[in-house]
């Protein structure tokens, strides 16, 4: 990490740097679940790691990386540790990217806007329940220096509601996936019980038709037998 990346994120208060992943033992998100990589050959594989991927893989894998560490519940995108948890992985990226651009003054005001931000989330935070922003500032790797809680409230409220309005159309598209995956559970169990009353009856059928087989070749015996006596 070079003196400049630990200056800037030492006066963001981040204690550690953006970690230096394996990008290529790393696949790509939407790709870690794919049956057909697990079997693929490793050159194929390394073609989805996130070694080839864009910059937007790589933050959003990071992003997922510390959103996991903080999460109350598996679905929890809208507390103040995941939105806290989701700038920091932003901030450390536009950080180390800047690095390769320190005179990009629109990346200084990005990280700077965000910097105000995690500011104004750790404070809610800390006004809430001092336990948990502890505890998240251990886990981050942050620290921070309360402020006012009303200052620059104004454009980090509206920031803020911008964000729990982008959450809150995440979690309605989020329940209407989980209903539907719950109704198609249902619909799949449903038809399997259909299946098997299907096949049971199938078998009845069947069974009864080599009965009545057996029935009719013993009938043409019986006959056969009168005719020759």
């Amino acid at each position: 990490m070079s003196v400049l990346i630990e200056k800037t994120l030492l006066n963001f208060g981040d204690l550690d740097p953006y970690p230096n992943f394996d990008l290529t033992k790393i696949l790509r998100p939407g790709y870690e679940k794919s049956e057909e990589l697990k079997t693929a050959d490793e050159q194929v594989k390394r073609l989805f790691t996130l070694e080839f991927g864009t910059k937007d893989d790589i933050l959003e894998y990071y992003t997922n990386h510390l959103v996991k560490a903080v999460q109350r519940h598996p679905l929890d995108q809208s507390s103040y540790e995941v939105l806290i948890a989701k700038i920091t992985a932003r901030i450390r990226m536009h950080i180390v990217d800047g690095d390769k651009d320190p005179f990009s003054m629109k990346r200084r005001k990005t990280v700077g806007d965000l910097h105000v931000m995690r500011n104004y989330l750790l404070n809610k935070l800390m006004h809430s329940d001092y336990d948990v922003y502890e505890w998240l500032k251990s886990i981050l790797r942050i620290e921070h220096q309360h402020e006012n809680p009303f200052a620059q409230v104004e454009h980090n409220a509206r920031e803020l509601e911008r964000m729990k309005l982008q959450q809150q159309a995440f979690d309605i598209v989020q329940k209407k996936k989980d209903e539907l995956k719950l109704r198609f559970a249902n619909e799949k169990q449903k038809f399997q019980l259909e299946k098997e009353q299907l096949l049971i009856d199938i078998e009845k059928d069947l069974q009864n038709l080599r009965l009545d087989i057996i029935k009719y070749n013993e009938i043409r015996k019986q006959r056969t037998r009168t005719k020759v006596e």
